[in-house]
């Protein structure tokens, strides 16, 4: 009887598990959505310093910044 009961059970386990499996699929891609944007602004604030010639007084803040850590 319990084999039966187990066998029951397992079309609502399954269930349950692709609710989770759903819900981090969900979460891994919103994670991954705003990498990319930190990413984007990133390397948008980096094609501005070397566009701007500011490339020199980044290093300098930088290695200013590196020292105080």
């Amino acid at each position: 009887m319990k084999d039966t009961k187990k066998n029951l059970d397992l079309p609502n386990f399954v269930k349950e598990q692709s609710k989770i499996i759903d819900s981090l699929q969900k979460r891994v891609n919103e994670l991954n959505n705003d990498f990319e944007i930190e990413k984007d602004c990133k390397n948008r604030v980096y094609f501005f310093i070397l566009e701007k010639g500011y490339f020199d007084e980044y290093v300098a803040y930088d290695r200013d910044k590196q020292r105080q850590i």
